[in-house]
């Protein structure tokens, strides 16, 4: 089973702020730090939906390998949109 969530977050707006416990973030959060990227590759799997598209990036940051039970988090910069993707 895979998840994926896209959070827009419009220019100009507070933070979006999720409470999250430290056992939760360790599960949850990749343990590599961000690199930047531009056009990401995204992870092979037919059934990601069509509005799930992190590689249209052109300035951004990633984080994550995308192995199973390993987080893959992408944030597009310029466009306000965080990106979570995460397989079991």
């Amino acid at each position: 089973m895979a998840v994926a969530r896209k959070m827009v977050v419009s220019a100009g707006s507070e933070p979006v702020r999720v409470p999250m416990s430290p056992r939760l973030a360790v599960k949850l959060l990749p343990s590599d730090p961000f690199k930047a990227v531009s056009h990401p590759e995204l992870p092979h799997n037919p059934d990601l939906p069509q509005w799930f598209d992190p590689d249209h990036i052109s300035k951004g940051v990633m984080a994550g390998k995308g192995f199973e039970g390993q987080p893959q988090i992408w944030v597009d910069e310029e466009r306000g949109i965080f990106y979570y993707y995460l397989t079991d």
